[in-house]
């Protein structure tokens, strides 16, 4: 497998109790998207430049001491840019065509709750997946924006690990719908443990005896 690289830019941040008038309470969301996933995106920007451009990604201290240089020239088109987020904005976030500005040209980044990017990774691990599995689902996601109805993207992970979405979706326009019942699957690789450090209650949930909340 080629050479990719992940640009990843975590973000906190609280989204602001809505407003009851709708026009103050777009403008309320807008703004707290924009100075979350949209300053987040306008970073890994940045960095992506330097792929596109094909110029040498010198990372330093905080004292200009050169850590690492990066080829960017190694990577050919492989690079991803990934936004973690403390807190979903929901379908506004899962598609982003909605209210994130971009040029023309460039590609969506992928927007993630910290949670739902933990169960991502886990889940990845325990079906004994690969990077380059994470890598065909990441180009899903750039071309689904537009054209998704999910209000979370584990529905969508769900969907994708369970083979549910047409193979004809790169090339069609169709409106991709996810339902919660795609995201059924994580409840049983729950009760199997997925993995966390030190899980709890790994015991319980194993004997299938227990539910929980």
């Amino acid at each position: 497998m080629e050479k990719s690289a992940f640009i990843i830019e975590a973000k906190g941040y609280n989204i602001r109790e809505p407003l009851r008038e709708p026009s103050k309470a777009f403008i309320r969301l807008r703004d707290d998207f924009n100075s979350s996933i949209g300053y987040g995106y306008e970073q890994t920007l940045r960095i992506e430049s330097k792929f596109f451009n094909r110029g040498d990604l010198v990372i330093t201290d905080d004292k200009g001491k050169v850590i690492k240089t990066v080829k960017t020239t190694d990577y050919e088109d492989n690079d991803f840019s990934i936004i973690i987020n403390l807190n979903s904005f929901g379908q506004i976030q899962n598609d982003l065509s909605i209210l994130l500005t971009k040029d023309e040209d460039d590609v969506f980044p992928w927007v993630v709750k910290l949670d739902d990017f933990e169960v991502i990774v886990l889940t990845l691990l325990k079906l004994k997946k690969g990077p380059g599995y994470l890598i065909e689902y990441l180009l899903l996601r750039e071309s689904l924006h537009g054209r998704l109805i999910c209000g979370d993207e584990l529905e969508l992970f769900g969907a994708f690990i369970q083979n549910l979405i047409p193979k004809e979706i790169f090339e069609s326009d169709i409106v991709l719908v996810t339902n919660p019942m795609h995201a059924a699957i994580f409840d049983e690789l729950y009760h199997k443990g997925l993995g966390f450090k030190d899980e709890k209650y790994l015991t319980e949930k194993k004997s299938g005896k227990y539910r929980f909340l």
